[in-house]
C-alpha cells in the first residue's frame, strides 16, 4: 500500500468541513503539521488561530499574510512526504499559489489525482 491509502489531514479537512452546516469563524484549530495547503483551508475556514508542533514557514507567512495567529514548537522549510522520500505532495501542488480560493482547487485536483493514482 502506497503513503496516500491513509487518510492525510487536508483529506479530513475537505471531507469533514466543506459541504457541512458547521462554522468555523473566529475558532482556533490544531493539527499535527500544518503546510501551506492546509493554511489555506484553515483561511477559507475563517479560523483566527493554528496550532500544530510542526508548521512549515509556507504555512506560517500565509497565515500571517492572512491576520491568522500561527502558533508552533518548530517551524521547517517545508514539509516532507510521509516516507520521507520528498516534498509533501499538499505543500508541492500550492507552493506557488497566493490565493487561498485557487489553492482549494489546486488540492481538490491533486487529491483526485493521487486517489485515481491508488487504482492504476
Amino acid at each position: 500500500m502506497n503513503n496516500y491509502g491513509k487518510k492525510t489531514s487536508t483529506k479530513i479537512q475537505l471531507q469533514g468541513f466543506w459541504g457541512s452546516d458547521k462554522e468555523f469563524k473566529g475558532f482556533c484549530a490544531a493539527d499535527k503539521v500544518v503546510g501551506k495547503a492546509a493554511a489555506f483551508l484553515y483561511i477559507l475556514l475563517g479560523v483566527k488561530t493554528v496550532y500544530a508542533p510542526v508548521m512549515s514557514r509556507g504555512a506560517i507567512d500565509t497565515l500571517e499574510r492572512y491576520d491568522i495567529q500561527s502558533l508552533y514548537d518548530c517551524s521547517v522549510d517545508k514539509i516532507i512526504n510521509r516516507a520521507g522520500t520528498g516534498i509533501c505532495p499538499m505543500e508541492e501542488t500550492v507552493w506557488d499559489i497566493s490565493s487561498p480560493e485557487e489553492a482549494l482547487i489546486a488540492v481538490k485536483i491533486k487529491l483526485t489525482e493521487l486517489l485515481n493514482s491508488q487504482f492504476h
